[in-house]
């Protein structure tokens, strides 16, 4: 496979063509004492080699259980956790779109949080947890 290298990172931390951007962040942050970046959870894992750090704030450490936290108790969760938002405009979507979401919320959602935790993303449940569902993140929330 042919992978190029994206933007003026340094040779000690290349951002390929294939990197998500928070992986490319993270590259970026690690090769550089002088750098602060902020990106998801995955950068720190994706980094490797490289020394980042994820800030302990309050107290509280950027651990996969404090961010869920956010769903179940957001008082005591990482305080720059986020959620991840599908939005579909403006009420009316095209068939593609409708295809996709019917995809991703419906018929193949574990196939879907896989990727997303491919991806970096922390699954809103541990899969291993009994009763686990997909997705099933609260209301209003997938």
């Amino acid at each position: 496979m042919n992978v190029k290298k994206m933007g003026p990172p340094t040779a000690n931390a290349p951002c390929l063509q294939t990197d998500s951007a928070t992986v490319c962040i993270g590259k970026l942050a690690g090769a550089s004492a002088n750098v602060i970046g902020y990106a998801g959870l995955g950068a720190k894992i994706a980094s490797g080699t490289y020394e980042n750090k994820a800030l302990v704030i309050d107290g509280v450490a950027p651990t996969e259980a404090n961010i869920r936290a956010l769903i179940t108790s957001p008082g005591t969760a990482y305080k720059y956790a986020r959620f991840l938002y599908l939005n579909e405009g403006a009420g009316t979507i095209d068939s593609f779109e409708e295809d996709f979401l019917d995809w991703a919320l419906r018929r193949e959602r574990r196939l879907f949080e896989d990727r997303l935790w491919q991806n970096g993303f922390i699954r809103c449940k541990d899969p291993l947890a009994p009763g686990y569902t997909p997705l099933a993140c609260g209301a209003g929330k997938c």
